[in-house]
């Protein structure tokens, strides 16, 4: 899988978890989502912002951009930059 995919895979499971709580899902998947589990999504992070650095600085700094927002104070995640985002993505996949 390149970096680019696993941007984009790494933000979606991130981003399900708060979708599932409007589609109903939220007690089966959300009850795992423990100190434990976001501190493995952010080394995940982590590592894909470093490797995305290295090929390409602006879809990193976007990628970390979406990334802190959701696990800073914030505590949000937004759609609007993340749709930006897939989309410059697929365009450079394609």
């Amino acid at each position: 899988m390149d970096v680019y995919t696993e941007a984009i895979v790494s933000l979606e499971n991130i981003a399900f978890h708060e979708w599932s709580e409007d589609m109903g899902y939220g007690e089966v998947f959300n009850v795992d989502v423990d100190d434990n589990w976001m501190k493995n999504q952010i080394l995940k992070a982590v590592e894909i912002n470093a490797e995305l650095k290295m090929y390409d600085e602006e879809n990193a700094e976007r990628y970390w951009e979406i990334v802190s927002q959701i696990f800073g104070e914030e505590h949000s995640f937004d759609f609007e930059k993340y749709e930006e985002f897939r989309n410059i993505i697929s365009k450079e996949i394609n």
